[in-house]
């Protein structure tokens, strides 16, 4: 509604009236800097009619300047209180074709929160603070803060956060395993995996844990789903042998003839060992053809009886430096936060 026939005849040259196609992402293309400003005011839209059921609903501003020329609207006249707008900064922005020094990355942070807040004006949460980004295949185009500065680069953000914002969050606070497996806490039952027994074997959801057991020497049960065998550019090192994750425990010790077996593509690749208390284990399987699929799962033989949880499968660990999987800290990045948030508790 906000153009004239003329315009859109300009914009998209071709085109029936009233039928106007996505453009391409490129800010040469003359319908581009009005559709940025049309999916905008849909976003916009979406919170004004949430905020009739939730009246502090807020969103994410889209930072970006899309080539350095067409920004997107940060909303800054929205009067609501109580309802700071959220938004983000990752330590790719305004890199070269180096990781940033703090002092860089400092520059950057300022410049992208000054944009986003109207210089002060109307401070965000910095819902995402990106500052590392380890996923395998943008690492080599998307740069991050210099390992061997991350602490000092947090520490002295806090200046550049006290001015512009009202808060912030980590992305992410700990390492986390990109899992390929569906319902690996089989919170949902056995919804996603597929399930085989002998008569005396026996498969079975017992206070939300998975249990395999087998109630005589020629018993089996065995549990699997497919997973996706992950490409080298998505998994860390290009190691493709993927590895998979879970926290079992045995309910009677397993006699000679009792195994408990991981198994990939229908082929028993692990033994696991006999252990009476909860215990994470894990293994790599063999690689096969990426991107196809496979059967990855768990077979118990013989009068063994198994819970099991928490089953994961990846190539890629996001890693922010600062916790592991399991939380144990870590000083790369984690000795710089506590620093962070005496600062910002400073009210100097």
């Amino acid at each position: 509604d906000q153009y004239t026939p003329s315009e859109l005849k300009y914009m998209y040259p071709g085109s029936q009236s009233g039928e106007y196609p996505i453009p391409h992402w490129d800010i040469k293309d003359a319908a581009f800097a009005p559709y940025i400003k049309f999916i905008d005011s849909k976003w916009w839209d979406l919170v004004e009619l949430g905020r009739a059921v939730l009246p502090n609903l807020s969103m994410e501003v889209r930072v970006d300047i899309e080539g350095g020329k067409v920004p997107y609207d940060m909303h800054l006249d929205d009067k609501a209180e109580g309802k700071p707008i959220q938004g983000y900064w990752a330590g790719y922005m305004g890199a070269s074709s180096a990781n940033l020094t703090a002092e860089m990355g400092l520059k950057s942070l300022e410049k992208v929160l000054a944009h986003s807040t109207g210089n002060g004006r109307s401070p965000i949460i910095l819902g995402q603070f990106n500052l590392q980004d380890n996923t395998p295949h943008m690492m080599k185009v998307m740069k991050a803060i210099d390992l061997k500065e991350c602490n000092k680069f947090i520490e002295k953000s806090a200046t550049v956060l006290k001015k512009y914002t009202k808060g912030y969050g980590i992305w992410a606070h700990r390492n986390y395993r990109q899992s390929e497996v569906y319902n690996g806490s089989f919170l949902l039952g056995l919804e996603g995996w597929s399930s085989q027994k002998s008569d005396r074997g026996s498969i079975e959801i017992e206070n939300r844990f998975l249990l395999l057991s087998g109630l005589d020497s020629g018993s089996f049960a065995k549990v699997e789903q497919a997973v996706k065998q992950l490409p080298k550019n998505q998994c860390d090192n290009e190691n493709t042998n993927m590895e998979v994750c879970f926290k079992y425990r045995m309910n009677n010790e397993a006699n000679g003839a009792s195994r408990f077996h991981v198994v990939w593509d229908g082929k028993k690749e692990h033994v696991i060992a006999y252990s009476a208390i909860w215990t994470e284990k894990c293994v790599r399987v063999p690689s096969l053809d990426e991107n196809k699929f496979y059967n990855i799962g768990f077979l118990i033989e013989g009068m063994a009886s198994v819970n099991i949880d928490n089953v994961e499968m990846f190539g890629h660990t996001h890693s922010m430096y600062m916790h592991d999987v399991d939380y144990t800290p870590i000083s790369t990045c984690g000795d710089g936060l506590p620093v962070l948030n005496r600062l910002l508790d400073d009210p100097t």
